[in-house]
């Protein structure tokens, strides 16, 4: 008797059957017998994963067959046995790949937490009693108005959407131009945000290469060539993900003075003058403001 593999591929060549239906029905004799065609593991989730992979090869598989070497039962089980340990390590790698990216990205996450916890111990956020009119006893002077203009765009990003809205009435700017001011500050985010973004991306890629090479270490013997090869390009990715680390960690949102100045119409050096001084000016605007604590 015929073994049914073998009847299916010479049904299939005698054109008594289409390739879709061949494939069918060889991916069921796959589905009938997984351990006869090496899946160590045949639950029915991986049976499942490994034919909806495996269905792409077939039509190569039937393609380069040659009768004279085998019969089409030994042919298609090695063919088979073969591709499902390429399909095994792949699913491996993959898995290792997530979980590096997993952890990565959990440990990322805890050192961004504490740059930004550290950064709003140092940066000024400014906060307004919810029963008091953000309004100064006397006209603020041109120069209390530009600082709190230098003030409010070096710290946009910290306030609160109602002080950002009190904040023309207060200086007398208009509200059109105020927003333009915004604009330039909110670009110049943008750009870091982009940049913080492409950062991101090649620190997850040269970690991922960064295990790989630590684990072959692991693997190699050390008198091998290969593992000084190995160590080199493990050493290389160690110093490129440190480097691009501190990139990272060195991206500042806070807009540049020179930025300030440009939008502001401040002479050079006007914006530093004022922020060596800022413990000063936010004492005396609270004062004028009448936000202190009575």
């Amino acid at each position: 008797m015929i073994p049914t593999v073998n009847k299916i591929y010479l049904q299939y060549r005698a054109k008594e059957l289409t390739r879709d239906e061949t494939e069918s029905l060889l991916l069921a004799e796959i589905f009938k017998s997984p351990k006869y065609y090496g899946l160590t593991n045949p639950n029915e989730d991986e049976v499942s994963s490994f034919l909806l992979w495996i269905h792409h090869h077939i039509p190569s598989i039937l393609e380069k067959y040659n009768p004279e070497e085998s019969t089409f039962l030994t042919y298609f089980t090695t063919a088979i046995r073969l591709r499902y340990r390429s399909w095994r390590r792949q699913v491996v790698k993959e898995r290792l790949i997530q979980e590096i990216l997993d952890t990565h990205h959990y440990q990322e996450s805890l050192e961004n937490e504490e740059h930004f916890l550290e950064v709003a111990e140092i940066e000024p956020v400014y906060t307004t009693n919810g029963n008091q009119k953000l309004q100064p006893r006397h006209p603020l002077s041109t120069k209390q108005v530009t600082t709190i203009l230098v003030l409010a765009l070096r710290s946009i990003h910290s306030l609160s959407d109602s002080i950002i809205s009190k904040i023309p009435p207060l200086t007398g700017i208009s509200q059109d131009e105020f927003q333009r001011c915004l604009e330039r500050i909110e670009e110049h985010i943008e750009k870091k945000k982009e940049l913080q973004q492409q950062l991101e991306r090649k620190i997850n890629r040269t970690y991922i290469f960064y295990q790989q090479h630590k684990q072959e270490l692991e693997a190699l013997d050390p008198s091998m060539s290969q593992y000084h090869i190995v160590a080199h390009q493990y050493k290389y990715k160690q110093k490129l993900l440190e480097k691009l680390r501190n990139d990272r960690k060195n991206i500042c949102f806070y807009p540049p003075n020179k930025l300030i100045e440009e939008i502001l119409n401040l002479p050079h050096g006007s914006v530093r003058r004022i922020l060596r001084n800022a413990a000063k000016h936010i004492a005396q605007i609270r004062e004028l403001l009448d936000l202190e604590n009575k």
